[in-house]
């Protein structure tokens, strides 16, 4: 049964998931809309191409909310506040589509009751490009949150709106890696950050409109969806009779967060006006909630997709795996949208059962993903 706990934190994670699948929703169907030209031809015409935004420095303002439920972190006050960050980072490409940087963040929050917390993190960052203009990316480092030592992950994405300023939303968990003040010590994701804002570039492809793409020619074609592929995601697992996601004694919950990634290789069964294609896929995930609870889950998948037109692939897929350290089938399928190039984005639903013994379906993995492609 969810407690209250898990209706607060899991809703607030279920609600932020919700806003970044739409923001990328809103990307896609606004430059749907937008767009009069063939977005496969071999060049993009001036008013539509992106300018190199993600290479170089780049700073920004970070306005949001955090929490914190078990009171290692926030001992005093509410356990949600809401404040503003800055950021202040490089990035830099390391292959067409795939950018690794670094970053510092610093917070000041308050519950609007007299109680203050400051946070200030290290994080790596590893960024995946789906468009020119578009990178969905995972961080991950440490520093202090309130006043504690503390480790921290997350994921997150940014959009360019103008010549040289992104909007960024994202979420970072933090755990405990060191003493509190308080005396507290709990295991796991115990708190959290939920904020977004404009990013300023001063790369020197920052306001260079007609670009340079990355340093080299924008691809000629969109993938057809051959060969090697990786990709980051983000999402949720459901787990309603809790079979998978026992309290393990911080508190009830039947969501998590998950954040991962996942490579594989597909083939073309059939290479026609409507193209069937056939692959393997490995996926692999940290899983959390805000109690503490920490997991993770392997699968690996068998793939057969159709290609009804350029840049569109339906897939349905079947394997096996580990989930919370149990034996696991898994059903389901997705859509892939191809943007332009190698990269394209998808989502995904799995169904889940136990697989020794084998069992009737109980959970639920939903996942919104960036993929770059190799062919």
């Amino acid at each position: 049964m969810a407690t209250a706990d898990d209706t607060g934190a899991a809703g607030a994670f279920m609600r932020a998931g919700l806003a970044l699948a739409a923001a990328i929703s809103t990307a896609l169907c606004g430059s749907a809309a937008a767009q009069t030209f063939d977005p496969y031809a071999t060049s993009l015409p001036t008013e539509m191409t992106a300018p190199s935004y993600f290479d170089g420095l780049y700073a920004g303002v970070l306005v949001g909310m955090s929490g914190a439920d078990h009171k290692n972190f926030f001992p005093t006050g509410a356990i949600d506040r809401y404040g503003i960050g800055g950021v202040l980072g490089y990035n830099h490409f390391i292959a067409p589509g795939i950018l690794i940087g670094a970053e510092i963040q610093g917070h000041l929050d308050t519950d609007f009751n007299g109680t203050w917390n400051t946070g200030l993190l290290a994080l790596g960052h590893l960024g995946f490009t789906t468009a020119d203009d578009f990178q969905v990316y995972l961080l991950g480092g440490g520093g202090v949150f309130d006043n504690v030592p503390a480790w921290a992950f997350g994921g997150g994405i940014e959009w360019g709106v103008l010549d040289n300023i992104g909007v960024r939303a994202e979420i970072i968990t933090i755990g405990q890696a060191g003493p509190a003040p308080s005396g507290l010590s709990r295991p796991g994701v115990t708190a959290w950050i939920i904020k977004g804002g404009p990013i300023w570039h001063f790369g020197a492809e920052s306001n260079n409109l007609p670009g340079p793409h990355f340093g080299f020619d924008p691809p000629a074609e969109t993938t057809d969806f051959d060969g090697a592929y990786a990709g980051l995601g983000y999402g949720m697992h459901l787990n309603m009779p809790a079979n998978f996601f026992p309290d393990l004694g911080f508190g009830a919950h039947i969501t998590r967060g998950h954040i991962g990634g996942f490579a594989g290789w597909n083939f073309a069964l059939v290479d026609g006006a409507v193209k069937v294609v056939a692959g393997v896929e490995a996926q692999a995930d940290i899983l959390y909630d805000t109690s503490g609870d920490m997991t993770w889950d392997a699968i690996g998948l068998a793939r057969l997709g159709i290609v009804p037109f350029e840049g569109l692939m339906v897939y349905g897929a079947a394997g096996v795996g580990v989930l919370q350290n149990k034996p696991s089938y898994a059903l389901g399928g997705g859509i892939e949208y191809a943007l332009w190039g190698n990269a394209s984005v998808r989502t995904e639903l799995l169904a889940l059962g136990e697989l020794n013994p084998a069992g009737p379906i109980t959970a639920y993995k939903g996942t919104l993903g960036a993929v770059w492609h190799f062919n």
